[in-house]
Parts: structure tokens; C-alpha cells; sequence
């Protein structure tokens, strides 16, 4: 049968609240902290990097995910913070991401053919990364997560903007049973690299068109969701490394995709400036603990796995070192209270 004939999936939205959520009370004596990270594929060893470092250097070796109120993860984000919510620690997904990307993004597929293929269809399947996430977070679902999560994704049969959420408050009765593996899959479906993920009737796309960072998403959630003021809201924010735009003489003379074939990137980075700015302008920009690899330092491509692997752990460890005294003392005095579902 032919996808425009079969029904038409429910509507998401169809179950919006017409007035404001009634917050949960929230206490505690702490900041509500919340770690966001963002999409980049194999890029995502730099957050790990950053997270094991701290585990392994301050933690004793406990989970990072203890430390926080709120998880926020897109795409590869949104795996590691599965990851986290499924009670790994750091260390074990910065192993998976060494040792097991390579099954994710084969080099093979990242010769001449494999870039004019990426005009036409996918250059990557897919099995290889869902038997990966079925491995790692098993059948665990949301409702079992650790960790309080907002994942984002994109359905395209309805065309709509689709954020997974643990049953942290009342009113979130849709998610909870849904399988972390299956939540992975829904936000790393990037269009360009994988084919959408298919679930129910829906057709996931990567959280990464509309939230490649979801600080500002996870921001909103915690000020709808809990009592807690403004101000006692701290962010880390992590990047996979975002490549600063800076127009060129071709595009300022001319259009077409031939000048412009980066502006998905572009449009990403500009969405990841905003997020953080907007955030800053709502709690504070001292309260916002933005983390990402040094502007100068040697591109990446999100599929490519073999110079990641060499590159990003070395720099992470750097940055994790250099900003260690400040995230010692705004994120890490001490755990979390732990989170049970509330619907």
C-alpha cells in the first residue's frame, strides 16, 4: 500500500491544554539544573568526552545524569541522554561512541560516491545503528528512565514539531510507555544521512531541523512544568562543535544550491546561537554554561568517525579541564533527588 493511502496518524497537538499547565511544586535547596547537548552525529564523542572527564576525574566514577533535574538531548544528543536516563554512565556511552561507531558510519560509505549519493538517498542504513540503540538501552521505556528527559523530533506525515518526554508531570500520559530505543531511533533520523524512522504510522525525521539545541526547550519545560523561579535554574549547555558562518564571495554575489549547500549548517548554528541567547535573556547569561570545541579547531564531519575518534576525546579533555572548578561548583555539589513518574 502506498504511504498516501494508509490513514492519516493522529495529530500530536490534538491534546494540547488551552490554558497554562499547573506546575508541580518543586523542592528543593539546589538550582534546578538541567544538561542540554546538542545533535552532530560522531561528533557527539566531544559531550561524552566532556561528561566522562568529570565522572572520571570528580564523580568517582558515578553517573553525570545524577547530577541533573532535567535531561535534553537531539539526535545523537538525544541518545546519549537516553543513554543516561537508561542508567549508563558517561564513560560507558564515550566507549560505545569509540569502539562502535564505526558500524554507524562505515569510512567506505564517505568516498566520491558515497557524497553524490547523499543527493539522491540516504548514504547510510539505517539497521545498523537501530540494532546498536537495541542493544544498548534494550526494552527499557521513558517511564523507567532514571532521569527526568525531553527528547526532541519532527513527524512528517503530519508535519509536526514531536517532543518525547518522561511522565514528569501529571499531565504526560503519552510517552511513557514508548521504548528508549525506539525514542533514540525517532531523534536521530537525520534525512540527508538515514531513512526516517517509521513507527505507529508516523514518520520520524531528526530532532535537528527544528532543536539541533534544546536549551531553550528544556528551559521552557522546566519554567511550565515546576514551581522553580527564573533564577534558580542553571543550564550546561554542551556542543559537538558548530562551524561559525561566514559568508563567502561566491554567496555574496550569487544564489542556487551550488553557493549555498550548507545552509541546513547554517540555519543549525544560527538555531543553537538563539537557543543559548534566549535562554541567557530569560535566566541570566551567567546561569547559561555553554561548552564546545575551540573555534579554530580542525573541522569535522558528523560521519566521520575515524578523525572524531582521533580529534574530539583530547579536546574535550581540555575544556572539561579548563571549566572543571566552575561545573565542580554550579552542577556537581551533589546528586539530584531521584525522579519518579508522575503519570
Amino acid at each position: 500500500m502506498d504511504r498516501n493511502e494508509l490513514p492519516q496518524p493522529r495529530h500530536r497537538s490534538e491534546g494540547i491544554l488551552p490554558h497554562r499547565r499547573q506546575p508541580v511544586r518543586w523542592r528543593n535547596d539546589l538550582p534546578f539544573r538541567i544538561l542540554s547537548l546538542d545533535g552532530g552525529g560522531i561528533k557527539g564523542i566531544f559531550p561524552a568526552a566532556v561528561l566522562a572527564f568529570l565522572e572520571q576525574e570528580h564523580l568517582h566514577g558515578r553517573s553525570i545524569g545524577d547530577y541533573f533535574d532535567l535531561i535534553a538531548g537531539t539526535s545523537t544528543g538525544g541518545i546519549f541522554a537516553l543513554g543516561l536516563g537508561a542508567g549508563l554512565t558517561a564513560s560507558e556511552l564515550l566507549e560505545m561512541y569509540l569502539e562502535e561507531g564505526h558500524r554507524v558510519f562505515p569510512s567506505k560509505r564517505r568516498g566520491f560516491w558515497g557524497r553524490v549519493k547523499r543527493w539522491v538517498s540516504a548514504p547510510y542504513d539505517r539497521i545498523p545503528l537501530d540494532e546498536l540503540l537495541s542493544q544498548r538501552l534494550g526494552d527499557k521505556t521513558l517511564r523507567e528512565s532514571k532521569h527526568r528527559l525531553l527528547i526532541p523530533s519532527t513527524e512528517g506525515r503530519n508535519g509536526e514539531v514531536w517532543v518525547f518526554k518522561t511522565p514528569h508531570h501529571p499531565d504526560y500520559k503519552l510517552d511513557g510507555a514508548e521504548r528508549m530505543s525506539s525514542v533514540a531511533a525517532a531523534t536521530s533520523a537525520a534525512p540527508t544521512y538515514f531513512t526516517p524512522f517509521e513507527q505507529r504510522g508516523y514518520t520520524f525525521l531528526d530532532g535537528g531541523i527544528w532543536a539541533n539545541n534544546p536549551t531553550m526547550a528544556a528551559l521552557v519545560e522546566a519554567l511550565s512544568c515546576f514551581t522553580t523561579r527564573r533564577e534558580d535554574i542553571r543550564i550546561l549547555s554542551i556542543g559537538c562543535g558548530e562551524k561559525p558562518f561566514r559568508i563567502t564571495g561566491g554567496q555574496s554575489r550569487n544564489s542556487g544550491m551550488v553557493h549555498w549547500r550548507t545552509i541546513i549548517e547554517v540555519a543549525m548554528h544560527f538555531q543553537s546561537v538563539t537557543a543559548v541567547n534566549q535562554a541567557g535573556l530569560l535566566i541570566g547569561r551567567d546561569r547559561v554554561t555553554r561548552l564546545d570545541r575551540p573555534e579554530a579547531s580542525k573541522p569535522v564531519d558528523l560521519d566521520d568517525w575515524r578523525k572524531a575518534r582521533e580529534i574530539l576525546p583530547e579536546e574535550a579533555r581540555q575544556v572539561a579541564s579548563q571549566n572543571s572548578e566552575c561545573l565542580l561548583e554550579t552542577f556537581l555539589v551533589r546528586p539530584a533527588p531521584p525522579f519518579t513518574p508522575l503519570a
